[in-house]
């Protein structure tokens, strides 16, 4: 029974490890693309007054910073092709 806990325990800590490392690199290519377009036509509506220029392009940093970083941290890390099979788990649990 313990050799079960410790194993659960290994499955669970590597899919953490997994969770934590999974960047999807077309995702990101993506939202920077997109992220470069919406700067450029928040430049472009405000070029005639650059002191709203600037303020417009820092409050779409300003929002865009963190919405990159909720991103990342909600990626996709148990996808194909860094899956882990959640059935030692389930065999655990049945066994009980």
């Amino acid at each position: 029974m313990l050799r079960k806990a410790t194993d659960m325990r290994d499955d669970r800590d590597q899919r953490i490890g997994l969770s934590q490392t999974h960047i999807n690199p077309l995702k990101w290519l993506g939202m920077a693309f997109l992220g470069l377009l919406t700067l450029l036509s928040v430049a472009v509506v405000h070029a005639e007054n650059p002191r709203a220029a600037f303020v417009a392009i820092m409050l779409f940093a300003l929002a865009a910073a963190p919405t990159a970083a909720i991103v990342l941290v909600q990626g996709n890390p148990f996808q194909e092709p860094s899956s882990v099979s959640p059935a030692p788990i389930a065999a655990a649990i049945i066994d009980h």
